[in-house]
């Protein structure tokens, strides 16, 4: 039985610690005679005007958010403000006491200049859809991961198989189809599935600077497998002193509970800046009991959902035990643990260094779907199914040169390397042999971007580049017997025993070209990329591999690919864009040589498996209007994307045959028909995504977004059929009301039901685990807020699923959570 209010105790006992602890830390600035300007989450604000009220003292606060102290005695009373940002007045008094300011958000006001994508782009540059979640979103709607917080803030959908998960949807494309990338570097690596990736969670949200969403193709700027779109993950970057000898320190910490599966979740970073060089350091640690769902289910299917029973090893069996509260999914709870370390490093205006390191692990995240799954005769089919602590380290050095030359005006280079473990741990009800899968996969890579004006004006410009990684895959596999820990290596390594790689070269050119008022905007891009796969078996008694794979076979693929797109306005007020582009995805190692061996077939490596290819053509109108109403700061936002994109050559699997011609193979002594991926499905995706911001009066803002998504698959001579990742219709509505210390939203999530007949069969839809009839609609309603309590401290609480709905994400194989009471509390120095 859980103990709410024990939980919420101890974050109240965290809370007055917290406070206590903030109220002795030193300043911001180790410097006398200045003061500090931060926003709510105590980071330094540049630009801010203050003055007194006869304009005797005026100052403009640099790049550490520091002015210095007016000096002159009838200053009595300063004015601080900043676009964005409320307006306030405080007395010398005052600050002579605290030394700084803390200015509260606007959310109705002007959006924030971001810069966005590779190329370092303000949003209003792009021709395609862009989306822009920023670290304040994240923190005050409570996100408890990365996936979460895509889920909660962008129009990508998220499917989860576990709560330790998160599969962001774009478009209909999932998984290998979409691109993650974190701080300029990819993501997707050689065995990233077509089915459901978890990766995302492995970013730890609490050093996020923001979350970009790129909608759509992204092959020109970042190469392979961005068919549905691009989501870039930004880390917060340390900051820098304005004057020599200055030392600049600054950091906070934050703590947070939540009741619908007790999550424990604690982070701190820290600070330090000279003239030319800063450091950020930032850990975090979160705990993650067992996920509690909703309560109130549809009436057709009263035990949707429910966990009557689940299973436990106890003195040496196999045992089933029953659910108290059969709400609770035990065997979703899980750890994770976070560690960023970041340096800057600037010896002049020219120059720019950052060094970035991150680490990611976890505990062993329990696989719920399958542990839930039962067999024939209705028992738990599972003791054990989980993935191994998701390790993942990542290290880069990225160096910026601003001084124009001939060639270009502005350069970046990129120099990574990422070491992603993943485990697979399983073992059948009952069994005595538990087996596991283990795979590491060591990423280099490089990328060098040049952008150039090519007139006086700035009018013309070009963008081109280069980019390199290889990939190298490591699998081995054994089992373990339960009651004498012996191992033996008699079971399939999930890729080839005897190593497998992936070496990848890109380059691209892209021209533009815009009016000298920016209302027109024209982009024509051209890439070339080319990739080379080796795969090599060991000779080993579970599969008599034909000698051609065991001497080491080849996969080589090339793919061009090109974008136009024109972005105008017919009048001021209404905006459009139009795009035409293709993308592609070369074929993994994932695709081209992961084993498996069942149901009486045999997967082998097709050698002449060709990339997949998206075709893209859309266009956006977008309005903008100010003072519809005739009340102060009102005004009206409106986006609508339409979207059609067809596939070809998409990959399926079918029946094959070996080098010699045979279609069997010897695994285990068993005869298997053997089988490959080939292209041969051509499919088509179309949908219309809306967005509206509606800044009602003063502090009131009204947002809402739809998405619409649907698609079918042409296989052969048998028709077409639906295509899977579709997700139903979804979209967000909430009304926000933000005044000085205060933020509240409420928020209601919506989404549509999905028939059974429109899932893609014998697909990761995953039929089995919906209901009779297929995914049903939902609705819940939502409550966030925030309060400053001080200049350092400030606390957010949030209800979630207020009417405790019991519902599942689209091909989730866990239910969402219900009810859920949030509090975090926060301080900043």
């Amino acid at each position: 039985m859980r103990s709410y209010p024990r939980g919420i105790v101890r974050m109240v006992m965290c809370l007055v610690l917290l406070n206590s602890l903030v109220q002795v830390l030193p300043g911001q600035q180790v410097s006398h005679g200045n003061i500090f300007i931060g926003d709510e989450d105590g980071l330094p604000l540049e630009s801010v005007q203050v003055f007194n009220d006869d304009y005797s003292y005026t100052a403009v606060s640099d790049e550490n958010g520091l002015v210095p102290f007016p000096t002159l005695a009838e200053v009595t009373h300063l004015n601080f403000t900043y676009i964005g940002y409320a307006s306030k007045r405080v007395s010398l008094a005052d600050l002579k006491h605290s030394g700084s300011v803390s200015m509260s958000s606007i959310m109705h006001e002007l959006e924030t200049v971001e810069i966005v994508g590779r190329y370092g782009k303000t949003k209003e540059e792009f021709t395609q859809v862009v989306e822009v979640v920023g670290k304040k979103e994240i923190a005050f709607t409570s996100s408890q991961t990365t996936a979460d917080a895509i889920d909660q803030h962008t129009g990508a959908y998220v499917q989860k198989s576990q709560m330790g998960g998160g599969s962001p949807i774009i478009r209909g494309f999932e998984a290998n189809k979409i691109l993650l990338v974190v701080d300029g570097v990819r993501m997707n690596n050689a065995i990233y599935r077509n089915g459901h990736l978890q990766n995302a969670i492995t970013i730890g949200n609490a050093m996020l600077e923001r979350i970009e969403v790129l909608y759509g193709p992204g092959s020109i700027g970042y190469g392979s497998d961005a068919l549905g779109g691009v989501i870039h993950f930004r880390t917060k970057d340390p900051i820098l002193a304005f004057n020599e000898g200055e030392l600049a320190v600054n950091g906070g910490a934050s703590l947070r509970y939540a009741t619908a599966n007790e999550e424990k979740s604690g982070q701190i970073n820290f600070g330090i800046a000279g003239k030319k060089f800063g450091s950020l350091t930032s850990f975090s640690y979160s705990d993650y009991g067992d996920l509690r769902t909703g309560s109130k289910r549809d009436d057709r299917f009263p035990d949707y959902g429910k966990r009557p029973d689940y299973q436990e090893f106890i003195d040496g069996r196999d045992t089933v035990l029953i659910n108290p509260d059969p709400n609770v999914q035990i065997g979703t709870g899980y750890t994770q643990y976070d560690f960023q370390q970041k340096l800057k490093f600037e010896p002049n205006d020219k120059l720019q260094i950052i060094g970035n390191f991150q680490f990611s692990t976890s505990s062993n995240v329990p696989r719920y779907d399958n542990l839930s799954e039962r067999d024939d005769s209705d028992q738990l089919k599972w003791s054990d199914w989980y993935y191994g602590p998701q390790q993942r380290i990542f290290g880069s050095i990225k160096a910026n040169w601003f001084e124009p030359t001939k060639i270009f005006d502005n350069a970046q280079m990129i120099v990574a390397y990422q070491s992603i473990d993943e485990e697979r741990i399983t073992r059948r009800f009952g069994r005595q042999f538990r087996e596991y899968q283990n795979e590491n996969v060591d990423v280099w890579s490089a990328t060098l971007d040049f952008s150039k004006a090519l007139d006086k004006h700035q009018l013309h410009h070009i963008e081109y580049g280069i980019d390199f990684q290889n990939d190298d895959v490591t699998s081995t596999a054994y089992s373990e017997d339960i009651h004498t820990l012996e191992t033996q290596e008699d079971i399939l390594t999930r890729y080839p025993d005897g190593g497998s790689g992936m070496l990848t070269f890109g380059a691209y050119s892209k021209y533009i070209w815009h009016n000298s008022q920016l209302t027109k905007r024209f982009e024509a891009g051209v890439r070339f990329g080319h990739t080379t796969s080796d795969i090599r078996y060991e000779r080993t008694d579970i599969i008599a591999w034909p000698p051609e794979f065991t001497e080491g076979v080849e996969n080589k693929n090339s793919a061009v690919t090109g974008s136009l797109s024109w972005r105008g306005q017919f009048v001021s007020w209404l905006r459009y864009r139009v795009m035409a582009s293709s993308a592609y995805r070369v074929p993994n190692i994932d695709d081209l040589a992961k084993i498996r061996a069942r149901g009486g077939n045999v997967l082998v490596p097709n050698l002449g498996l060709e990339p997949e290819k998206a075709y893209t053509f859309e266009a956006t109108l977008s309005h903008e209007s100010h003072d519809l109403i005739a009340l102060p700061n009102s005004g009206l936002q409106i986006d609508v994307t339409g979207y059609y994109t067809r596939v070809r050559e998409a990959i399926i699997r079918s029946d094959y045959q070996l080098p010699n011609g045979d279609t069997l193979l010897d695994v285990s002594g068993e005869e298997l028909r053997v089988q490959a991926n080939i292209n041969a499905e051509s499919a088509y995706v179309y949908g219309i995504s809306a967005n509206l911001r509606f800044w009602i009066y003063e502090h009131w803002t009204l947002k809402s977004s739809f998405n619409y998504v649907k698609g079918r698959s042409e296989i052969g001579d048998s028709g077409d059929q639906p295509l899977a990742h579709i997700a139903p219709n979804y979209g967000r509505t909430s009304v926000s009301y933000s005044k000085e210390k205060i933020q509240l939203e409420f928020a209601i999530k919506y989404n549509g039901n999905k028939p059974l007949d429109e899932y893609a069969p014998g697909s990761s839809d995953n039929e089995d685990l919906a209901t009779p009839i297929g995914s049903l609609a939902w609705t819940t309603f939502n409550l966030y807020g925030s309060y400053q309590l001080t200049d350092h401290f400030s606390i957010t609480l949030a209800l979630e699923n207020i009417g405790d709905v019991h519902y599942r994400m689209f091909s989730s194989g866990v239910s969402a959570g219900g009810r859920n009471f949030v509090v975090g509390v926060s301080g900043a120095f």
